[in-house]
C-alpha cells in the first residue's frame, strides 16, 4: 500500500511525502508489516536566467534475502552452505544537496548524504570437512554462509556538473563514500570489525564525458575511475590455501584480515564516433577500454575484457 502527498506554495517551496507498507511472510525480525516512510523538501529561486535549489530528503526501504544463490567462491570451491532465518537488508537516511542552474547552459549539483543500513548480507568462510567414517577429514574444504553483518554507515558527497555550447557538451561527477562498520550482529563471524571499512566500496569514483555534434558528425569519449578500496589479495590468498601446511583457521574468520589489500583503482577509456549517411542509416565505432587495462579491479586474480573495437551500420525508419 503506498500514499503520498505533494504540495507546492507560490511555486517556490515544494514538499512530499509518503508511506509504504509492506506485507511479507517471509521477512524475519521485522514482523509480517514493514512501514516505510519517506520525506521531501526543496526551495527554489530564480534571479534572470539563474536558478538557485535547496533540497533535502528522508527515506528508508527494506529488501528481504534474496532466494536466489549467492554462492562465494574460493579457489573454485562452489559449495555453500545458506543460513536460515535471515534478517532483511534495511537502509534510511537523509541527504541534502543544492543545484545551480545558468540558463540551459550550465548546472552545477551537490548532494550530501548521511545513511545507515543494517543486516547487509555477506557470504561468510566457514570450515566444513568430509568426514570419513572414522570420523578423519579425507580433504581441506572452505564453503560458504550467508549471514547478516550489522549495521554499517555511508556518508559522503556526489557532484556533478554538466556545459553545453552549440555543438559541443561536457559534463563530469564525482563522488566520495567513506562506508564503515558501525555495529556487528550478534551471529556473524566473519572477519569485519567495528570501525572496518566496507570491502570492495570505493572512496572515490569520478567520470568525464564529452561529446560533439555537426552537421552529420557525431562523436563522444568518456573517462571513467574508482579508486581506494579494500579488498582480498587473492593471489596471496590462492598460494597460501594451496600450502597444505596451513590450517583452515588461516582462511576464516578475522584471520582473513591478513590477506586485505588496498586497491588504487585503474582508469578506463571509451570512445564512440558516428556518420549519418542518410536516409535513416547511421555508420558508427565504439571503443571500450581504450587503455586496455585488464587487471587491477576488483582483485588481482580477475581477468577482464581488453581493449574492444567495434562497428556497425543502424538502420532507423
Amino acid at each position: 500500500l503506498i500514499a503520498q502527498v505533494n504540495a507546492g506554495f507560490r511555486d517556490a517551496v515544494f514538499v512530499s511525502g509518503g508511506m509504504r507498507v509492506e506485507r511479507n511472510t517471509g521477512v524475519t525480525g521485522l514482523g509480517d508489516i514493514a512501514t516505510l516512510p519517506m520525506l521531501g523538501a526543496s526551495v527554489v529561486r530564480s534571479f534572470g536566467e539563474t536558478t538557485v535549489k535547496l533540497r533535502s530528503a528522508y527515506g528508508k526501504g527494506i529488501r528481504p534475502p534474496q532466494t536466489s544463490s549467492r554462492s562465494g567462491t574460493l579457489l573454485g570451491l562452489r559449495e555453500s552452505l545458506y543460513s536460515a532465518g535471515l534478517s532483511p537488508e534495511e537502509q534510511s537516511g537523509i541527504e541534502v544537496g543544492a543545484d545551480l542552474f545558468l540558463g540551459r547552459t550550465f548546472s552545477l549539483h551537490a548532494t550530501r548524504f548521511d545513511q545507515k543500513a543494517s543486516g547487509l548480507i555477506q557470504p561468510v568462510s566457514i570450515q566444513f570437512p568430509s568426514l570419513a567414517a572414522d570420523s578423519t577429514p579425507q580433504f581441506r574444504r572452505i564453503v560458504y554462509e550467508l549471514q547478516n553483518v550489522g549495521e554499517i554507515t555511508n556518508d559522503g558527497w556526489e557532484m556533478q556538473g554538466a556545459f553545453t555550447s552549440g555543438p559541443w557538451s561536457l559534463g563530469a561527477t564525482f563522488s566520495q563514500v567513506d562506508s564503515r562498520v558501525q555495529k556487528l550482529a550478534s551471529h556473524y563471524t566473519g572477519e569485519l570489525r567495528p570501525g572496518d571499512r566496507m570491502l570492495e566500496i570505493p572512496k572515490h569514483t569520478m567520470g568525464v564525458n564529452a561529446s560533439f555534434s555537426k552537421n552529420r558528425w557525431s562523436t563522444s569519449w568518456n573517462v571513467s575511475r574508482a579508486s581506494n578500496w579494500i579488498n582480498y589479495d587473492r593471489i596471496a590468498l590462492a598460494s597460501a590455501f594451496s600450502n597444505n601446511a596451513k590450517p583452515l583457521d588461516d582462511f576464516v574468520g578475522p584471520n582473513l584480515r591478513d590477506y586485505w589489500k588496498t586497491y588504487s583503482g585503474v582508469t578506463r577509456i571509451g570512445a564512440r564516433a558516428g556518420f549519418l549517411m542518410g536516409r535513416g542509416m547511421t555508420f558508427s565505432v565504439d571503443g571500450e577500454n581504450l587503455l586496455n587495462e585488464q587487471r587491477g579491479e576488483p582483485d588481482n586474480i580477475t581477468v577482464l575484457p581488453g581493449r574492444t573495437i567495434s562497428a556497425g551500420l543502424r538502420v532507423s525508419f
